[in-house]
């Protein structure tokens, strides 16, 4: 009976003490961006890049002294004559600090095109700067033409 007594307050008191040392890691209002400057999607960025593969989720990287976010990816998409991709939501959420980017590919085909019936890939490069600061959390999604990939930073 002691003993589940003593484990009752320990775990009290550890609950209490770890929670008051959480708040201190938590960022300072001057660090949490208000808003999105600018957004920039640039398209077939193979040259001098090392992007993660096609079957590998995007790559998140923070570049703290300019208030940037970069995201960089390798899309498949289903066609090389009539397949496409676009920067189709960028959402930054000021309450939370969280930011949410989705690259997606689409059948880009006039109706009665024909199109092959081979995959094609491409590298890209989303960069999202701040007006200061880097956002709390990232998400980036990848949306290929049968799979969606994800990776999420810190």
């Amino acid at each position: 009976m002691e003993r589940r007594a003593f484990l009752t307050t320990t775990t009290a008191t550890l609950g209490v003490g770890v929670a008051g040392c959480l708040g201190t890691l938590e960022q300072s209002s001057a660090d949490v961006p208000s808003e999105i400057r600018s957004v920039d999607i640039e398209k077939n960025a193979d040259a001098g890049g090392d992007y993660p593969g096609g079957t590998d989720p995007p790559r998140i990287v923070f570049a703290d002294e300019d208030s940037t976010v970069h995201i960089e990816g390798r899309i498949i998409y289903g066609s090389s004559t009539c397949g496409a991709y676009e920067l189709r939501r960028t959402e930054y959420d000021e309450a939370d600090g969280s930011l949410e980017v989705l690259v997606a590919a689409y059948n880009d085909a006039e109706p009665g095109e024909d199109c092959t019936a081979d995959e094609d890939s491409s590298a890209y490069r989303v960069d999202i700067e701040f007006d200061t600061g880097i956002p709390a959390q990232v998400t980036a999604l990848e949306q290929n033409t049968f799979e969606v990939y994800e990776a999420t930073k810190p």
